[in-house]
Protein backbone atom coordinates (compact mmCIF):
# COMPACT_ATOMS: atom_id res chain seq x y z
CA UNK A 1 0.00 0.00 0.00
CA UNK A 2 2.72 2.39 1.04
CA UNK A 3 4.74 1.56 -1.76
CA UNK A 4 2.00 1.90 -3.98
CA UNK A 5 1.04 5.46 -2.73
CA UNK A 6 5.20 6.06 -3.28
CA UNK A 7 5.12 5.02 -6.88
CA UNK A 8 1.96 7.36 -7.82
CA UNK A 9 3.54 10.24 -5.99
CA UNK A 10 7.05 9.74 -7.94
CA UNK A 11 5.01 9.40 -11.04
CA UNK A 12 2.86 12.62 -10.39
CA UNK A 13 6.06 14.57 -9.62
CA UNK A 14 7.65 12.66 -13.10
CA UNK A 15 5.02 13.99 -14.70
CA UNK A 16 5.02 17.65 -12.99
CA UNK A 17 8.82 17.75 -14.44
CA UNK A 18 8.01 17.13 -17.83
CA UNK A 19 5.45 19.98 -17.60
CA UNK A 20 7.53 22.07 -16.41
CA UNK A 21 9.92 21.46 -18.63
CA UNK A 22 7.47 22.36 -21.66
CA UNK A 23 7.22 25.33 -20.57
CA UNK A 24 10.21 26.40 -19.84
CA UNK A 25 11.27 25.53 -23.44
CA UNK A 26 7.75 27.07 -24.63
CA UNK A 27 9.05 30.88 -23.21
CA UNK A 28 12.68 30.12 -24.11
CA UNK A 29 10.94 30.00 -27.83
CA UNK A 30 8.97 32.61 -27.20
CA UNK A 31 12.08 35.03 -25.55
CA UNK A 32 14.05 34.11 -28.88
CA UNK A 33 11.18 35.31 -31.14
CA UNK A 34 10.90 38.17 -29.39
CA UNK A 35 14.49 39.10 -29.42
CA UNK A 36 14.25 38.22 -33.56
CA UNK A 37 11.48 40.69 -33.54
CA UNK A 38 13.57 43.49 -31.56
CA UNK A 39 16.47 43.22 -33.76
CA UNK A 40 13.92 43.78 -36.90
CA UNK A 41 12.46 46.83 -35.02
CA UNK A 42 15.80 48.00 -34.76
CA UNK A 43 17.07 47.70 -38.67
CA UNK A 44 13.68 49.49 -39.46
CA UNK A 45 14.10 52.14 -37.04
CA UNK A 46 17.42 52.41 -38.42
CA UNK A 47 16.39 53.99 -41.27
CA UNK A 48 14.58 56.54 -40.11
CA UNK A 49 17.16 58.07 -38.30
CA UNK A 50 18.78 61.42 -39.12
Amino acid sequence: QVSNSIAGNVERIAQMVEESDAAVQAAHDQVRQLDELARDLNQVAARFRL
